[in-house]
């Protein structure tokens, strides 16, 4: 009779756990590739790394019977190209990992070297590629690799409590992320429908029918969702052989309408309400600290972009100011830890580069990167 007379003080309670079922339900792998665009392959780059660090685990004790050394590059989407295992047939004496991921930042780069230290794996690793520019920095960037890597001791043993903003980005210190960033950190791993939005338009577009080519020839009705399993199974095979990277392969050039857009967009999204997270400071230099005090061979790589780009970088002080300041954070490192070496690779800036292609603003052909690894090498000789 109680139950009946106070029922309605049931009701939140069971809309929560409604609600939390549909939650656990949303975040099943066998639900989420219907419901995450068959063009969006974020979640699983990210995964790819963890597959990757595994990789690094078991072959390192062969790799060093036979004589060769580690190399790790760490980046986003514009190193994602790189075929790092050219620089492997270049030196013969290397084996490199390729950490990129979309949007990655360098409190991404400080976990993965954190984890590959505390594996007893950073003490073999001669040098590490870092790519870097200001860009990196952008507050928006965090939020994809807080939904997609770190893990909760992370977070916390990283949070910063003084959230206290420097008049220059590169006098910040501390622990890394703002109680914002952890918050969405936590927010994105434990409520799938902030990681994961349900968007009809995504089941929709996934729904549809497509014909792709047999390798007998013949064409085949495959769902969209079905091919990006297919595309997700193809690169978990080419990521194992290439350690990270990607084949070298022929891109076309871009529409110059296209390019000039991408052009446009690009400076808005990165350049003109760029951001900078205080976090991701701190970050990359507790990176660069990092790589000092273990005297690592460190390729600061700033990555090409158009002509028109780099000029409104410039233009916006986002070019001489960060570039100067690097340089003099580098060069003190090297003063504290004399094993420990720094260059900057700037293929604009390197007299007659052989290629600056770009399939759109400001990411290099996967053509191009060989040129890319041969630079590599020669900063590697010169040490």
């Amino acid at each position: 009779m109680d139950f009946i007379r106070y029922r309605i003080l049931f009701i939140p309670l069971l809309m929560i756990m409604g609600l939390f079922t549909a939650d656990r339900f949303l975040k099943n792998p066998e639900i989420v590739k219907y419901t995450v665009r068959w063009t969006n392959f974020e979640r699983e780059n990210y995964q790819f790394k963890e597959m990757l660090f595994r990789q690094f685990l078991a072959e390192a004790a062969d790799r060093e019977a036979e004589g060769l050394k580690p190399g790790l590059l760490f980046g986003t989407s514009r190193i994602m190209e790189f075929n790092n295992t050219e620089i492997d047939r270049l030196t013969g004496k290397h084996y490199t990992y390729n950490f990129a991921a979309p949007a990655a930042t360098p409190s991404y780069y400080f976990y993965w070297l954190k984890r590959i230290q505390e594996a007893g794996l950073l003490d073999r690793v001669d040098f590490v590629f870092l790519e870097f520019d200001p860009t990196i920095l952008n507050k928006t960037n965090t939020k994809v690799s807080l939904a997609y890597s770190y893990d909760a001791q992370f977070i916390l043993e990283n949070l910063d409590l003084d959230d206290s903003r420097p008049v220059d980005i590169w006098d910040a210190e501390g622990s890394g992320f703002s109680v914002d960033e952890a918050e969405t950190f936590f927010v994105k791993q434990y409520i799938s429908l902030s990681k994961y939005p349900l968007n009809p338009g995504n089941i929709i577009e996934n729904r549809k029918v497509a014909l792709v080519p047999t390798g007998s020839g013949e064409m085949k009705a495959l769902h969209q969702w079905e091919i990006k399993q297919q595309l997700i199974q193809e690169s978990r095979e080419t990521l194992k052989e290439y350690r990270g990277g990607r084949p070298t392969y022929f891109q076309p050039d871009p529409d110059p309408e296209d390019l000039a857009s991408h052009e446009r967009i690009t400076s808005r999204m990165h350049i003109q309400y760029l951001s900078l997270a205080r976090s991701q400071m701190i970050f990359f230099k507790r990176t660069l600290r990092m790589l000092a005090r273990n005297q690592k061979k460190v390729i600061l790589y700033w990555p090409p972009s158009t002509p028109g780009l780099r000029q409104a970088m410039k233009d916006a002080d986002l070019f001489d100011r960060h570039r100067a300041n690097l340089i003099e954070f580098t060069g003190s490192l090297e003063r504290e830890h004399p094993g420990a070496s720094f260059h900057i690779l700037d293929p604009m800036q390197i007299q007659g580069f052989p290629c600056l292609d770009l399939i759109d603003s400001y990411h290099l052909k996967s053509m191009c990167f060989p040129d890319v690894a041969r630079e590599v090498v020669r900063l590697l000789e010169e040490n």
